[in-house]
């Protein structure tokens, strides 16, 4: 509201930005970033990316009941049980087998 500017490395501190890096390694950064969602459960990452667009304009308590409900449908899916194993045996998760 008061229209400051602010640096990217103060965004950064106060969790307003993810990641700060240098211009020349943001194809890098991205891909890096890329390959880590890539590892992840197919359906929990497509459930995620779902609630946050739903959410984007909804009150917190709307919000708050798409994240349970998009839960719901993965408790007990082999995803699910997968990363419970993993979590259990203190391993990475082998979802790219899925």
């Amino acid at each position: 509201m008061l229209a400051r500017h602010i640096d990217a490395d103060t965004l950064e501190r106060h969790g307003l930005a993810a990641a700060v890096v240098p211009a020349e390694a943001v194809v890098q950064s991205a891909m890096t970033l890329a390959h880590e969602l890539r590892d992840l459960g197919r359906h929990a990452l497509a459930q995620s990316k779902a609630v946050i667009y739903a959410s984007e304009d909804a009150d917190l308590r709307t919000a708050h009941r798409f994240g349970i409900d998009a839960l719901s449908l993965l408790v007990g899916s082999d995803e699910w049980r997968e990363g419970m194993s993993a979590f259990l045996e203190k391993r990475k998760p082998r979802f790219s087998e899925m």
